[in-house]
């Protein structure tokens, strides 16, 4: 960032007027200081002239080093001032380029994932190795909803394909220990619904019921609706939670201030969107019973149409 440089005429505006002032301070000091020594001091002319002109050089003398101190100290602040800028505004195309960099790989990625794992199904249709093929589309297809072109609501048929996508390659992980059933019919598959709202409390059945039982169990997904709202259950048989550990999630549900705590950090996600999305009154509800099952219940509104916000 150059300074630029001011025109001569400027500078001869500035001189003649500062000079033609420092003569008439010089002139009113050295006549001050005349007249004190002579009345006062008790010398002749000459020596009282010679002394006042060496008080008026040494007072001069320190004015200039000051004035010149002064102007130093402002160009340093200055030249810091100017180096800070200079820093900020390479910071400010630093972030910018990184941002432009961010989008681009946003933008090359997806494609990039989707052409290998096409690929890859190609390659295994070729050899035969259907269980692969199945295993792949099914990953294919839970990338594809999971970017959904950046919209952050889409319809149920949508978060339907994404839940049975991940499910099945869970279902390979797992084998006969887990087992689903999805009921969503077709006649609330129209309805908007924010992405990706069943899968983390499916993952959360998988993890924390299912898994943790020797004998593993069944993840059933369903929905039910009336003119206002729509229900999503997500159930298993899975471990249970304990009363004193529900009784601490119903409380967090139900006072926002308690949330600090973190009972849960997928419910705490999914709680808050669901009320910034659609205010308090649409949320989550749980039950459970040890040993035995856990259930959570979303509430959202009815919506139809498309919602791309």
């Amino acid at each position: 960032m150059k300074r630029e440089k001011a025109p001569l005429g400027k500078y001869v505006e500035i001189f003649w007027p500062a000079i033609a002032a420092y003569a008439a301070c010089t002139a009113l000091v050295f006549l001050a200081l005349y007249y004190l020594l002579c009345r006062y001091s008790g010398l002749e002319g000459g020596r009282v002239l010679f002394g006042g002109w060496i008080i008026l050089v040494a007072i001069m003398g320190v004015f200039s080093h000051r004035m010149l101190s002064r102007r130093n100290v402002q160009e340093k602040l200055t030249q810091s001032a100017l180096e800070r800028t200079n820093q900020h505004m390479r910071e400010i195309q630093l972030q910018k380029r990184k941002e432009q960099l961010n989008a681009l790989q946003n933008q090359i990625n997806p494609h990039f994932l989707y052409n290998t794992l096409d690929t890859i199904s190609w390659l295994a249709r070729a050899h035969d190795a259907m269980d692969v093929v199945q295993l792949v589309d099914a990953l294919t297809n839970m990338f594809r909803v999971g970017l959904s072109s950046g919209h952050d609501y889409i319809p149920l048929r949508e978060e339907k394909r994404h839940v049975v996508n991940y499910l099945y390659i869970q279902g390979v992980r797992y084998g006969e220990r887990l087992k689903y059933e999805i009921e969503i019919p077709e006649a609330y598959e129209n309805i908007i619904v924010p992405k990706l709202i069943l899968q983390p409390l499916v993952e959360n059945a998988i993890y924390h019921g299912i898994k943790l039982k020797r004998t593993g169990g069944t993840i059933r997904v369903s929905s039910r609706a009336d003119e206002e709202r729509l229900y999503l259950s997500v159930r298993d048989n899975g471990a249970g939670i304990s009363a004193e550990r529900l009784a601490d999630i119903r409380v967090w549900l139900a006072d926002p201030k308690s949330r600090e705590r973190q009972v849960g950090f997928g419910l705490s996600y999914m709680e808050e969107r669901i009320e910034l999305s659609y205010g308090s009154g649409y949320g989550l509800s749980i039950d459970s019973r040890e040993g035995e099952f856990t259930e959570v219940v979303i509430c959202l509104p009815v919506q139809g149409g498309e919602r791309n916000v």
